[in-house]
């Protein structure tokens, strides 16, 4: 039988994480093929979610949690530079 593999991007929060698990487990119930990463994308806010999501996916090993790491933006400079060289390409 061929395994299948979800992958999902929630966005960062605690209002999108704990749903998104909960989507999971309940797709990986209805079939013992699927399994899931989730790619945990730390919010700028403090949030208490960290530790429930954590447990969500050592209670479930068909669950795999990716904590993507914080990285600094770009700066702005570069930024304005990238979006006019977009724009100007597209029209």
């Amino acid at each position: 039988m061929k395994k299948l593999e979800l992958v999902f991007i929630p966005a960062p929060g605690t209002g999108h994480l704990v749903p998104v698990f909960e989507l999971a487990k309940r797709l990986i119930g209805h079939d013992d093929r699927i399994s899931a990463t989730i790619l945990a994308i730390k919010s700028t806010f403090p949030s208490s979610v960290d530790s429930k999501t954590k447990s969500l996916a050592a209670s479930n090993p068909q669950i795999k949690l990716v904590d993507v790491p914080k990285v600094d933006p770009p700066p702005q400079e570069l930024f304005i530079k990238v979006t006019s060289k977009v724009f100007l390409s597209i029209y």
